[in-house]
């Protein structure tokens, strides 16, 4: 009889790849990977089928989504169809903050979370993408693996398992009805700040005059559309999946943090699971998460060449780097007064090798 918790639905490479030549590799490595642990027979009452419940803000046809397919198939694959993932597409279970508090109430086993989502758990996980501390992915991967252990052991503590991260693009100014050079051409602007996101505030208020919009990542679209908005930081991949690069104008070229979430399930479903599969389940996220860094980076970095192709491109001076550089200063001092813990803030900073 099938288990199902059923609920209604509400490291780039030295010679360049194509993001469908690293989807069919990757496909077939991790399969194989995944097939090649060892079986191990199950007891009688270990066979009964069991389907984790997924959701996700992401759509199935989805760069992102495909990812999500392919993990749901590796994971029929080696449980031999004793476990089955049921992914909800499209935001069907709600926002990220319905999403958390529905696995808060075990409405929900799992959820692909954006960062903002994962700091509705632990809010220091936010760091990684705040105060400017890291803007490449070589510093995010030394500044994660460091501290994946204390955010796990973080989750862990509240009743959840972070399986895997999830690597969403490096962040770039994208504007339309302004070129936004220095910090003060934003004055009498709109501007995106992402609710959940409050360090956003933070720095447009160290700006002065500018005209905060908060939104979603899904209202962006209409507000743009309807003229509501002149400035938005997002990954170049999420402003072509989201439809979004039609209504921009010019693209800044400089970084302003590494996009990323994670696939986070609550703890409870992983323990009732016998313990031979959860270990292949578990050991399956090794392989997913490398599979989905390596080509997440590699589509944003496609997105990137081709939204540069048709948005004006905009290279600051050295002068204009500075001007945006002491606005971050600020900041940064804003966010230790009560938002963040200076301590952690000086951990993250320390293990990014940059000046608190």
């Amino acid at each position: 009889m099938k288990n199902q918790r059923s609920v209604a639905p509400s490291a780039r490479a030295h010679r360049p790849v194509s993001p469908r030549q690293l989807r069919s590799a990757t496909v077939t490595g991790l399969l194989m990977a995944a097939t090649a642990l060892p079986i191990v027979t199950t007891s009688s009452s270990a066979s009964a089928k069991t389907t984790l419940r997924i959701a996700t803000l992401v759509p199935k046809a989805s760069s992102w989504g495909k990812v999500l397919k392919v993990w749901a198939k590796a994971t029929k694959k080696i449980s031999k169809g004793d476990l089955e993932l049921k992914v909800y597409y499209n935001a069907v279970q709600g926002g990220e903050k319905t999403m958390v508090a529905k696995l808060r109430t075990n409405q929900l086993d799992g959820a692909e979370l954006s960062l903002l989502g994962l700091s509705m758990i632990d809010k220091n996980v936010r760091l990684l993408a705040s105060g400017g501390f890291i803007k490449d992915w070589a510093t995010m991967d030394r500044v994660r693996n460091a501290l994946t252990p204390q955010y796990k052991a973080e989750f862990k503590k509240q009743g959840y398992a972070l399986l895997s991260w999830t690597d969403a693009g490096i962040v770039y100014p994208f504007s339309t009805g302004v070129e936004p050079r220095r910090p003060k051409d934003l004055i009498g602007k709109k501007v995106a700040v992402f609710r959940g996101a409050p360090e956003g505030n933070l720095f447009f208020e160290a700006i002065g005059g500018a005209g905060v919009v908060p939104v979603t990542p899904f209202e962006v679209l209409p507000q743009l559309r309807s003229g509501n908005l002149n400035y938005v930081t997002v990954p170049a991949m999420a402003a072509e999946q989201l439809q979004w690069t039609p209504y921009l104008d010019n693209v800044v070229l400089n970084p302003m943090a590494c996009g990323f979430g994670g696939t986070m399930m609550r703890q409870a479903p992983l323990d009732e699971l016998p313990a031979d599969l959860r270990s292949r389940f578990l050991k399956l996220q090794d392989g997913l998460q490398k599979y989905k860094i390596t080509r997440n980076r590699a589509e944003d970095d496609a997105s990137l060449a081709r939204v540069t192709k048709k948005l004006k491109v905009i290279k600051l001076t050295p002068a204009e780097l500075a001007s945006w550089k002491k606005v971050g200063q600020k900041v940064r001092q804003r966010m230790s007064q009560g938002l963040f813990s200076k301590t952690e803030m000086q951990r993250v900073a320390r293990l990014a090798g940059v000046d608190y």
